[in-house]
Protein backbone atom coordinates (compact mmCIF):
# COMPACT_ATOMS: atom_id res chain seq x y z
CA UNK A 1 0.00 0.00 0.00
CA UNK A 2 3.05 2.02 0.34
CA UNK A 3 2.64 3.54 3.83
CA UNK A 4 6.03 3.46 5.61
CA UNK A 5 4.71 6.45 8.20
CA UNK A 6 5.69 4.06 11.25
CA UNK A 7 9.29 3.44 10.20
CA UNK A 8 12.08 5.20 11.42
CA UNK A 9 14.88 6.02 9.19
CA UNK A 10 18.62 6.86 10.08
CA UNK A 11 21.36 6.62 7.58
CA UNK A 12 19.94 5.10 5.01
CA UNK A 13 18.04 1.95 7.05
CA UNK A 14 14.48 1.74 8.29
CA UNK A 15 13.59 0.23 11.34
CA UNK A 16 9.69 -0.96 11.66
CA UNK A 17 8.88 -1.65 15.44
CA UNK A 18 6.00 -4.32 15.96
CA UNK A 19 4.28 -3.88 19.05
CA UNK A 20 2.98 -7.25 19.52
CA UNK A 21 4.67 -10.61 21.21
CA UNK A 22 8.20 -10.08 22.46
CA UNK A 23 9.61 -6.90 20.42
CA UNK A 24 9.80 -7.55 17.01
CA UNK A 25 11.78 -5.22 14.88
CA UNK A 26 12.24 -5.31 11.03
CA UNK A 27 15.20 -3.35 9.37
CA UNK A 28 14.59 -2.18 5.84
CA UNK A 29 16.88 -0.44 2.92
CA UNK A 30 15.24 1.32 0.06
CA UNK A 31 16.39 0.55 -3.74
CA UNK A 32 14.53 3.43 -5.69
CA UNK A 33 10.42 2.74 -5.24
CA UNK A 34 11.62 -0.95 -3.52
CA UNK A 35 11.74 -2.10 0.01
CA UNK A 36 14.40 -4.47 0.38
CA UNK A 37 13.85 -6.58 4.27
CA UNK A 38 17.42 -6.83 5.95
CA UNK A 39 16.92 -8.92 9.69
CA UNK A 40 13.24 -8.98 10.52
CA UNK A 41 12.72 -11.22 14.60
CA UNK A 42 14.23 -10.58 17.89
CA UNK A 43 13.44 -10.82 21.61
CA UNK A 44 13.59 -7.64 23.25
CA UNK A 45 14.62 -8.49 27.00
CA UNK A 46 13.71 -6.45 29.92
CA UNK A 47 15.52 -5.52 33.19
Amino acid sequence: MGNTSAIKWFEGIGEYRIDWGPGYRIYLAKDGESLIVLFGGGTEPTI
